[in-house]
């Protein structure tokens, strides 16, 4: 029984050596200064983290073989396909411009507003006795 819980002790030691840590910083690339609070995860899993105030991460690699995708308000998403764990990553995002049209909202009321307040008022208050 000792033998066969130290193996599995072993096994499992061996799992949590192997796994290997993706580390690396995240960069705007109009003025190449740090982004802080991006958010990194591995497409498919649920293996994520976030950028420090120096836009430094660590995230640990899954066994299997998936994108890097990286996400931040108003920057371009980046999605990393071949990730070498063994050097530091240098990722670059662009700004997202994106621009709205011009909404006009117009509307004509045909009643004046005199009718349209008592129409609220009976509606509202009703038309009874306590509507005072």
């Amino acid at each position: 029984m000792k033998l066969i819980s130290k193996i599995i002790f072993l096994f499992f030691l061996s799992n949590i050596c192997y796994g290997q840590m993706v580390k690396g910083c995240v960069y705007s690339k109009v003025n190449q200064k740090p982004l802080s609070s991006v958010t990194l995860y591995f497409n498919n899993t649920t293996i994520g983290a976030v950028t420090n105030d120096n836009g430094y991460f660590e995230i640990k690699a899954p066994k299997i073989n998936t994108k890097l995708v990286v996400q931040h308000l108003g920057y371009r998403d980046e999605i990393i396909q071949n990730i070498d764990k063994n050097e530091l990553l240098h990722i670059y995002m662009a700004e997202k411009s994106d621009e709205l049209d011009e909404v006009i909202v117009e509307y004509k009321d045909p009643l004046p507003r005199k009718l349209r307040l008592s129409m609220f008022k009976r509606g509202f208050l009703g038309n009874t006795n306590n509507k005072k």
